[in-house]
């Protein structure tokens, strides 16, 4: 990777990640690891697919099933 090549970490399975959404305790602190196909749990959100996605791809994914089912 050259000095202009940022490398960015794509989800893959059995990585573990922390959600935390601010007012929803069910998803405060809430640590999760994505499953051989790429998907985590997320309640309220349900089954939602992260794998292949940066973080911030994932955070967006995340935020736009949990506004889908809660709000």
């Amino acid at each position: 990777i050259g000095p202009d090549q940022a490398y960015v970490h794509k989800i893959g399975p059995f990585d573990k990640l922390i959600i935390d959404v601010i007012g929803i305790e069910q998803i405060s602190d809430r640590r999760v690891t994505v499953d051989g196909t790429g998907n985590i749990n997320v309640p309220i959100a349900g089954v939602t697919r992260v794998g292949g996605l940066t973080l911030s791809e994932a955070t967006e994914q995340i935020v736009r099933q949990l506004r889908r089912a809660y709000v």
